[in-house]
């Protein structure tokens, strides 16, 4: 087996330039569970061109959301209150992208609005 070469973090501390065989690595020994939710489905389609509609509402309880612009055209994600969503702060999301509110740690809990320049633009979403 070749030896790999990598970073490890261990208890708080990096050890660069580490060397194991692929059979030495370890996996974090604690079980890690994530709390139960029931999914809420969002798909759809953009009724009025460069309009924001709103996808989720806002919701402290949002265990995590993805959203994939199953469209041919470019998307926009806004995360915030519907008032305030504009075209220049928002996130654009490619066709055939995803994207996903949630990273280690943190989730996006604000209501998520979207659009696109084409009426009929489609998406898919889901959140817990």
């Amino acid at each position: 087996m070749r030896a790999l070469k990598f970073s490890l973090v261990f208890a708080g501390v990096f050890l660069f330039g580490a060397h194991a065989r692929a059979s030495q690595l370890f996996l974090n020994p604690l079980p890690i569970q994530g709390a139960p939710g029931t999914s809420t489905g969002a798909s759809g389609s953009v009724i009025t061109p460069n309009t924001f509609q709103q996808v989720f509402a806002a919701n402290p309880a949002r265990l995590g959301c993805i959203i994939q612009n199953t469209s041919t055209t470019v998307e926009d994600v806004f995360l915030g209150a519907t008032g305030s969503a504009a075209i220049g702060s928002s996130l654009q999301l490619s066709p055939g992208a995803v994207f996903s509110c949630n990273a280690p740690g943190v989730v996006v809990t604000d209501a998520i609005q979207i659009t696109s320049a084409t009426a009929g633009a489609t998406f898919v979403g889901d959140a817990q």
